[in-house]
């Protein structure tokens, strides 16, 4: 059994830092260059489940070389920066590259999600359920 990293969690540490800056900050902003970089691959994601594709299909996308070169874009991008310690962006670069070789284990197979929001809500569903029922 392997493990797949949620990109969610991943790309919510660039965003938290995009979050505080103001409009002139971004253009420089190495966090809104890896969101912009992370989003096509979450696009990707919602077409693949808007096309309704069979896990075959989604397996074969994912592994397409237009894919895998959004995916090292992305990777050289994350290795070039550069940042300062203990910033916020430091911590979200090491986060990244501490769980990237895992973040990768949705490439092999079509059943795989690129995040754990649907486990996630439902785990969150099933703990509130009982609250809001009693």
């Amino acid at each position: 059994m392997k493990i797949q990293r949620c990109w969610a969690h991943t790309i919510r540490y660039f965003i938290d830092i995009v979050n505080t800056l103001n409009k002139d900050q971004l253009k420089d902003s190495a966090a809104y260059e890896v969101v912009n970089l992370m989003n096509p691959i979450f696009q990707a994601k919602a077409k693949f489940v808007k096309e309704n594709l069979v896990v075959t299909d989604v397996k074969k996308r994912r592994n397409s070389q237009e894919y895998k070169q959004m995916l090292t874009n992305l990777y050289d991008y994350v290795q070039s920066i550069q940042p300062e310690r203990d910033t916020p962006l430091a911590k979200a670069v090491n986060y990244f590259n501490n769980r990237w070789s895992e973040m990768l284990t949705f490439l092999e197979d079509g059943h795989v999600e690129l995040t754990n929001n649907i486990s996630e809500s439902k785990w969150h569903s099933s703990r509130t359920l009982p609250f809001v029922c009693s």
